[in-house]
């Protein structure tokens, strides 16, 4: 597979941070999705695939029949399943992260990771994320 750099520019809008009581409360993770085509030329048989490091949940492929020249869409995302057992049974926070791939049949048209802060079951993401959340953690 080849790279072809500076065909697409792809904006991800997504939380940084997730934890169990997110999960718990269907909270969607990822929030829009755009993608424009930077070139004079139509692209087909486009297949938009994530990868979950480590496999904190999961999440299917998208597909795209046509993007046309200089073009912006707004695509319509799958629902990230967060694995309830996974964030659950989580003792320490680490680093995630979110690897995002876009394909014309086999060539790679746009790969970037979005990084994801893993927060164990008993810790809130604070004022910056879903302040709303903290009421998740009152016993």
């Amino acid at each position: 597979m080849d790279t072809i750099p500076n065909k697409l520019d792809v904006d991800l809008k997504y939380l940084p941070i997730i934890n169990f009581a997110m999960q718990q409360n269907s909270v969607s993770v990822l929030r829009d999705l755009f993608v424009e085509n930077l070139t004079d030329t139509t692209l087909s048989n486009i297949k938009i695939q994530f990868e979950l490091n480590p496999t904190f949940g999961s999440l299917s492929s998208i597909p795209i029949q046509v993007i046309h020249p200089r073009d912006k869409i707004r695509i319509q995302l799958p629902e990230l399943k967060l694995s309830p057992a996974y964030l659950a049974e989580l003792t320490e926070h680490f680093l995630g992260d979110i690897n995002l791939k876009v394909y014309s049949d086999e060539d790679v048209l746009f790969e970037d990771n979005y990084p994801i802060d893993i927060l164990t079951y008993d810790q809130w993401g604070g004022l910056t994320v879903l302040p709303q959340m903290l009421s998740s953690f009152v016993t």
